[in-house]
């Protein structure tokens, strides 16, 4: 975990998206290392002041799924066919 750090509101959301696209950038480094294939989802939390009212930039996190290039054994025509019958 990360300790809360200072950042003025109005670069607030463009030092969090940053932040959180280092993460990207790494996960996708390490899948390719591995052999994998990743898919990172980012997300950029808000909330709320108390005493103002105010909406402010409170963090991002960053979700990544990983999966295998090479299809798995018997696999090799899924998602190619749809079958319609009427």
């Amino acid at each position: 975990m990360q300790s809360p750090t200072y950042i003025p509101a109005e670069m607030a959301a463009q030092v969090v998206a940053g932040h959180e696209q280092e993460h990207v950038r790494n996960n996708a480094e390490k899948a390719q290392r591995e052999g994998l294939n990743a898919r990172s989802v980012v997300q950029i939390h808000t909330a709320i002041c108390p005493e103002c009212g105010r909406i402010y930039v409170s963090g991002g996190t960053t979700t990544t799924y990983y999966s295998t290039k090479e299809p798995l054994a018997g696999d090799e025509s899924k998602g190619f066919n749809i079958n319609v019958m009427a």
